[in-house]
């Protein structure tokens, strides 16, 4: 049995839009979440476009890195061995 098609006002429709594309989910996770279809968001952004509305731009999903260590080395002599020391510029 289809679902019954629920009428947004273009407010609500912008409010959905803007949440969506400034979710860290994906469209297609976030639709499914929501209930909505993916063509359904993409067609009503289209709309809203065409009436003035400022769409916000979707925002890049970022991928958790791997806490990285800071390691202090002391390069001074071992590098420049054998080289006279040079002295700072003032």
């Amino acid at each position: 049995m289809a679902q019954k098609r629920i009428k947004r006002t273009d407010q609500e429709w912008f409010d959905l839009i803007k949440d969506c594309k400034t979710s860290s989910l994906k469209v297609k996770i976030w639709c499914e979440q929501h209930g909505i279809t993916a063509k359904a968001i993409d067609y009503h952004t289209r709309r809203l476009r065409q009436k003035g509305y400022t769409i916000p731009q979707r925002i890049p999903q970022t991928f958790p890195c791997e806490k990285q260590e800071i390691v202090c080395l002391d390069i001074s002599k071992s590098l420049f061995a054998g080289q006279k020391e040079i002295a700072p510029v003032r």
